[in-house]
């Protein structure tokens, strides 16, 4: 048989070893949290900044001085009969851009392939034909006289016509019309 008596000396003992242990653990934990604390807090550092970036897109516009009124307005033409009309266009924007000359609101009831039309610009453009052809330019991919402009750039178009004198009596009464447009675009 063995002796299971103990002492309550060597229980208390036991149990002082065991705090003993974990208070050493706790301080060593404890001591590990400062230096690492330390060591990475005493690091050298720098940095370098620039000041703030701002960004913002340029505008454009293009303006005539005939901004909502018709160029022409001609009844009871008979042949040989013409006219003209001037349209300063100007360009307002930060980037350069390329101007063209088209048409809009177009129509036609057998008069447009008689009026022969000249458009003339004071930066050396020149456009011959019809109305009728001229109304066949609708866009700003098909447009005509292609001009870069700068800001503050004028340019005065002049556009003639004249019913062709060999207009056949079908033109008796025929009407036409057209809405000259200019487009700027950049890039």
């Amino acid at each position: 048989m063995v002796d299971q008596t103990g002492t309550a000396d060597d229980g208390n003992r036991s149990r002082a070893k065991v705090w003993l242990v974990v208070g050493i653990i706790l301080v060593a934990l404890l001591l590990a949290v400062i230096l690492i604390y330390q060591v990475s807090r005493s690091a050298f550092t720098a940095d370098t900044e620039t000041g703030s970036s701002t960004f913002s897109a340029t505008s454009i516009d293009l303006t005539n001085d005939r901004s909502g009124s018709s160029v022409f307005t001609a009844g009871d033409l008979v042949p040989g009969d013409s006219d003209s009309g001037a349209v300063a266009v100007t360009y307002t924007g930060g980037a350069d851009a390329a101007v063209r000359m088209y048409t809009t609101d177009n129509d036609d009831s057998g008069l447009a392939a008689h009026l022969d039309m000249v458009i003339t610009d004071d930066a050396g453009g020149t456009w011959n034909g019809t109305l009728a052809e001229l109304q066949g330019s609708t866009d700003f991919g098909s447009g005509l006289l292609e001009h870069s402009m700068s800001d503050e750039d004028t340019i005065t178009y002049t556009i003639a016509f004249t019913l062709n004198s060999n207009a056949p009596n079908s033109a008796q009464g025929a009407s036409a019309a057209t809405t000259f447009v200019w487009e700027a675009r950049t890039g």
